[in-house]
C-alpha cells in the first residue's frame, strides 16, 4: 500500500500549539464531519489535525474557529476532523473502522497542519511543566527530521490573556480564535505559504 504525498506547496506545517488545549480531560467529540468541498474544486485542500483548540471548542460557531477562518482567508478548502482531548499519546482512538490519521491521509490533502500536544502534558496550572517542553522538543525534532516547517511559540499566543477565553475558562472564545487566526496567518506567511 502506498501513501500519496501532498501535491503542492509544503507537505505539512507542524505547529506546536502545545499550550492550546488546556485539559487532557476534555470530552471526546463524536466522529468528525469532513467539511470538504467537492473534488472538482481546485483550491488547495488543507487538513487540520488537532485538539479542542483546532476543533473550535468554545467558539460561538465553528465558522469562527481559527482553522475555518484561515482556510477562508487563504482560499483553501478545509478538512478538520480534530477531536477534543487529542494528543500525540492521549485519546488515540478510532472512528468506525479507521483512525484520525487515516481519515486525513484518505483526503489526500495538499497541506497538513498539526496542532496539539498539551493533552499529553497534563497542564492544569499557570506554570508550564517540563513535560510540555519535552513534547515541543519531540515535535521540533520530527519537523527537523522530515524537513518540515515548525512554528515556535504558538503555545503562548493566548495564554493568560484576559477576555480571550470562553466561559469554561479552558478554551478560546471568538476573540481568542480571532487572535489565533491572526498569529497563525502571520506565521504561515513568514514561511512563504
Amino acid at each position: 500500500m502506498s501513501i500519496r504525498r501532498p501535491r503542492s506547496l509544503v507537505g505539512a506545517v507542524v505547529a506546536a500549539l502545545t499550550a492550546l488545549a488546556v485539559l487532557a480531560g476534555c470530552a471526546p467529540a463524536a466522529a468528525p464531519g469532513t467539511g470538504v468541498d467537492p473534488a472538482d474544486d481546485d483550491r488547495p485542500l488543507v487538513a487540520f489535525y488537532g485538539d479542542s483548540y483546532t476543533l473550535g471548542t468554545g467558539a460561538s460557531d465553528l465558522s469562527v474557529r481559527w482553522s475555518t477562518q484561515l482556510a477562508e482567508l487563504r482560499g483553501w478548502r478545509e478538512f478538520n476532523p480534530s477531536v477534543n482531548g487529542l494528543g500525540f499519546i492521549n485519546n488515540r482512538r478510532s472512528f468506525d473502522d479507521t483512525d484520525l490519521p487515516t481519515l486525513i491521509i484518505d483526503q489526500q490533502p495538499d497541506i497538513v497542519i498539526v496542532t496539539m500536544g498539551l493533552n499529553d502534558s497534563f497542564w492544569y496550572t499557570a506554570e508550564r511543566p517540563a513535560s510540555l517542553e519535552t513534547i515541543i522538543g519531540w515535535v521540533r525534532a520530527a519537523a527537523d527530521r522530515y524537513d518540515l516547517p515548525f512554528i515556535p511559540g504558538a503555545s503562548t499566543w493566548i495564554a493568560g490573556a484576559p477576555g480571550l477565553m470562553a466561559t469554561d475558562g479552558l478554551h478560546p472564545n471568538d476573540e481568542g480564535y480571532a487572535l489565533m487566526l491572526e498569529k497563525m496567518d502571520a506565521a504561515i506567511a513568514e514561511l512563504g505559504l
